[in-house]
């Protein structure tokens, strides 16, 4: 039980601050962020750094998507 606190801690600040980019970066709140969307407040990410997060392959991140980008450094977490 020790090592399950610090987890959901962890898993619960990640979701709230991919949710908190989503919000920042989804300007037409679908719930999903383009290509577009995403370097308005992204400029450095290029088409191929966006394909590569893309993992669904579908056009659009979702929260799970940026959450992993941030978590390897692609994307920055907000401060």
């Amino acid at each position: 039980m020790k090592h399950f606190a610090p987890v959901l801690v962890a898993s619960v600040f990640l979701s709230s601050t991919a949710f908190a980019q989503m919000m920042e970066v989804d300007t037409d709140e679908d719930g999903m962020a383009s290509y577009e969307e995403l370097t308005a407040v992204y400029t450095d990410v290029t088409e191929e750094q966006f394909t590569a997060m893309d993992t669904n392959a579908d056009g659009s991140l979702d929260e799970d998507e940026m959450t992993v980008a941030m978590d390897a450094g692609t994307l920055a977490k907000p401060e």
